[in-house]
């Protein structure tokens, strides 16, 4: 399990506090505990395993072939949160959560093969597991392997709600097979009990019979992966530490008063586990070479031990801060369970499953448009975009038809303009003091902005120049240097207009000043914090963008990148062009292509000679037939040419 690490002596002093009073990190064995009180079955199945990995002990498990687990990722989300935000994690989390399990159950991760202490250097096994998301679902359907269900539910109480993120009926999503498929849900646990509840899992016996819709694992969003939502605080072993409970592994630690092997005799683990050392209660801290915790005698219990050694710290199953490895007997344990059958409490049929999955570690999300606007994941990996963004940048991309006039003469924003500010520092800001012929611009203070090479772009409406002949922009601009350009060491900010032809997916850059180019003072520089005083600190540009004819989904963008040097001002942003008679609008309004978006073929309602173009303004198809396959052409954004009349379709 992650263990919160704390920099200040306050807030480790607290912890300290916390660790000697709280040690509800992992849940798992009172989940056990409460189990067993209840189901007969699975103290039977329990036991069962238990006999099955005591005869079966000495199986040299060293060179057996890789294992693949087929895992369908539950998120749980807020309703609120969009993809990729708090509890609605984004794919990168979960795709940084299957690379870490998936190193630590191949003894590939960072830590070796030089680890920060080697005491048990020979007891380290590796368990050669590969974890997968699965890439067809319980019906035969194509998937990526995660779903993604809201939920009113703000958090899920762990002393209360310990399995309702598992059931529909109680707000979360049923399990799939788990005989098929390991089921992790990833959701925020509460605890009205007080603690921190990063996760927990039943070990097996569960995954037959009528609890079997309990079996899997549930990770609180902060401790799964360690980007994204997760926490500061996360290395993303809880999932590993968890998977290890799903698999038959009980705690390195003694979860009772005084000295014990817990994973060797506990009446809770039946895990048969002698190559961990007996741990008296748990260690929080961090494991380096210089960590020589040694809490009991080894040598008064059963174990591989002939003399008394420290405390496995590092083991994943403990709750240190620092962990890297796996004992042979606790790879041994696991491989035991994965090949016992389910009578006897095993996972044999999860190790045999036929599930088809995805092994290369990127998540194969995928977007269609509903035709509203909305960019929707139709959970099968084969919609018609590969990333939100783009998705979400074409999905009702119909653009305004010029001219297309701004001044910035109120103390907003316009209406459909927009800032792109990576920082979160200065940016773009209307002015209400500054102008060209005007008392109003939009301007940003390069001078106060210490934060070198950043870039701030101002965005226009999207522009529809389907029916637009001579497209021009003009603008007016004021800026002057602070640094004087002749000495040996000088900077200065840059302006960049860039225009995307495909709704903002990619960019060509049409126009560009820096330095003395830029300037439009005399002098050329003021050693100052720069505001223009009049009409004659600016000047105006004019730039064709006749390249973009016959393409709707236009944008402009105007780019500062800093150079902490002085501000810069724009005014009279003018997008004109000549626009055919309307009764070219009168005849796509009446012209209809369908389906819109499609995959295979669309008909068009007009008889005579149809074109295509992609938007690079390339012609890719003509014909005069109604019906056109468009099979061949590659998912995006395409222009239909009908008698001067441009209508646009999406590939899908």
């Amino acid at each position: 399990m992650k263990k919160i690490l704390i920099i200040s002596i306050s807030l480790f002093l607290s912890n300290l506090i916390y660790c000697q009073t709280n040690t509800k990190k992992c849940m798992t064995t009172d989940l056990i505990k409460n189990e067993l009180k209840n189901n007969l079955d699975y103290e039977l199945n329990r036991q069962n395993l238990y006999n099955y990995n005591k005869n079966n002990q000495f199986i040299d498990n060293k060179n057996q072939p890789v294992i693949t687990i087929p895992v369908v990722i539950h998120v749980v989300h807020r309703t609120q949160d969009a993809i990729g935000s708090n509890t609605n994690i984004p794919d990168a989390q979960i795709e940084d959560q299957l690379l870490i399990l998936n190193q630590d159950y191949s003894q590939t991760n960072p830590e070796f093969p030089n680890p920060p202490r080697n005491t048990f250097i020979n007891n380290v096994g590796n368990p050669q597991i590969q974890f997968c998301l699965a890439s067809i679902d319980p019906s035969g359907n194509p998937t990526t392997g995660i779903t993604r269900t809201p939920t009113s539910n703000s958090d899920w109480d762990y002393d209360t709600q310990s399995n309702d993120m598992k059931q529909a009926s109680t707000g979360g999503i049923d399990n799939w097979d788990p005989l098929r498929y390991l089921n992790i849900w990833i959701c925020k646990i509460g605890s009205s009990g007080g603690g921190q509840t990063l996760g927990y899992a039943y070990l097996p016996g569960l995954q037959a019979g009528n609890q079997s819709w309990k079996d899997g694992i549930v990770v609180d969003y902060r401790y799964f992966g360690t980007v994204g939502s997760s926490s500061n605080f996360s290395d993303g072993r809880t999932t590993t530490h968890e998977v290890g409970h799903y698999l038959g592994l009980s705690h390195t630690f003694c979860e009772s008063s005084g000295c014990c092997d817990n994973d060797l005799s506990s009446i809770y683990s039946w895990g048969d586990v002698d190559d961990t050392p007996a741990t008296e209660d748990i260690y929080f801290g961090s494991v380096n070479a210089f960590t020589n915790n040694n809490t009991c005698n080894d040598l008064s219990y059963s174990n591989i031990f002939t003399s008394n050694v420290l405390d496995m710290d590092e083991n994943y199953m403990s709750y240190s801060s620092d962990q890297w490895m796996f004992s042979q007997g606790q790879v041994d344990v696991m491989l035991g369970t994965l090949n016992a059958s389910t009578w006897q409490g095993g996972r044999v049929e999860l190790k045999n499953s036929t599930v088809s999955v995805n092994c290369n570690g990127i998540v194969a999300s995928s977007w269609d448009c509903d035709n509203q606007g909305n960019c929707v994941d139709p959970g099968t990996g084969n919609g018609s975009y590969s990333s939100y963004n783009a998705c979400l940048a074409v999905c009702g991309c119909a653009g305004d038809t010029p001219p297309i006039t701004e001044g910035f003469q109120n103390t907003t924003l316009p209406n459909n303009w927009s800032i792109d500010n990576p920082d979160g520092d200065q940016t773009w800001e209307v002015n209400s003091n500054y102008g060209y012929n005007s008392s109003g611009c939009i301007s940003i203070e390069n001078s106060i902005y210490s934060a070198n090479g950043e870039y701030d772009d101002l965005n226009s409406p999207t522009l529809n120049f389907s029916n637009a002949s001579n497209i021009d922009l003009s603008f007016d601009y004021a800026y002057s240097l602070w640094t004087d350009p002749s000495l040996a060491q000088n900077w200065s900010d840059t302006l960049i207009i860039l225009v995307s032809s495909d709704c903002g997916l990619s960019w060509e850059k049409v126009w560009e000043k820096a330095g003395a180019n830029l300037v439009t003072t005399t002098p050329i520089f003021n050693g100052f914090e720069w505001f223009p005083s009049g009409n004659n600190d600016w000047n105006s540009v004019s730039i064709n963008l006749n390249n973009y004819i016959n393409i709707d989904g236009v944008i402009i963008k105007f780019r500062n990148v800093n150079q902490y040097e002085n501000n810069l001002f724009i005014d009279n942003i003018n997008i004109s062009a000549n626009i055919t008679n309307s009764i070219h609008e009168d005849m796509q309004n009446t012209i209809l292509v369908y389906p819109n978006p499609a995959d295979k073929s669309i008909t068009i309602n007009y008889t005579g000679k149809k074109e295509i173009y992609n938007m690079l303004g390339k012609k890719v198809l003509e014909t005069s037939e109604n019906e056109i396959n468009i099979d061949s052409l590659s998912k995006g954004v395409y222009v239909i040419k009908v008698n001067n009349t441009s209508i646009r379709l999406i590939k899908k």
